[in-house]
């Protein structure tokens, strides 16, 4: 992947950085991790396929999922990436960066 290239939060490979948390938080643009970064994706992984259970269920599964994949990794704060109601439908993405 070409540095500076734009991606959705939860497609960078684990282990790698990011910039720029764009769109609401769906995009970030990819950059070499020994350079400055905003972030660090340390696991990516998918909500079961329901329909939409809510802002507060959505966002509880997500924060324990990145919770539970990440523990003891995080050397900063965990930022979660959760799909909105609005692109549920399509996308349901979570991705837990070391921030």
């Amino acid at each position: 992947m070409l540095e500076g290239t734009l991606v959705h939060a939860a497609e960078l490979l684990v282990g790698t950085c990011a910039n720029e948390v764009l769109d609401g938080d769906k995009f970030v643009r990819f950059v070499a991790c020994d350079k400055p970064h905003e972030g660090k994706l340390l696991a990516a992984f998918a909500l079961p396929k329901s329909p939409w259970p809510g802002r507060q269920e959505v966002a509880r599964l997500a924060v324990q999922g990145c919770e539970d994949r990440t523990r003891d990794r995080a050397e900063g704060t965990l930022w979660t990436r959760y799909p909105s109601d609005a692109d549920w439908v399509y996308d349901q993405r979570v991705a837990c960066y070391d921030t």
